[in-house]
């Protein structure tokens, strides 16, 4: 990809931009599948938190 970097968009041609625009895809589904697992963690963290401190008001 960084090889991309080093090309003009407009100098791409239709296959080159295709190519770049699959990439950019699967690296987007790859970030909010990561986003998905750190937000699953949070809330566990969050209800764990929930937890303790409604045992702690008893």
């Amino acid at each position: 990809m960084a090889v991309l970097l080093y090309k003009k968009i407009d100098e791409m041609d239709r296959e080159e931009l295709e190519g770049l625009q699959k990439e950019l895809e699967q690296t987007i589904d790859e970030l909010n599948e990561q986003v998905l697992e750190q937000t699953n963690v949070l809330n566990s963290v969050i209800g764990r938190i929930d937890q303790i401190d409604a045992s702690e008001e008893e």
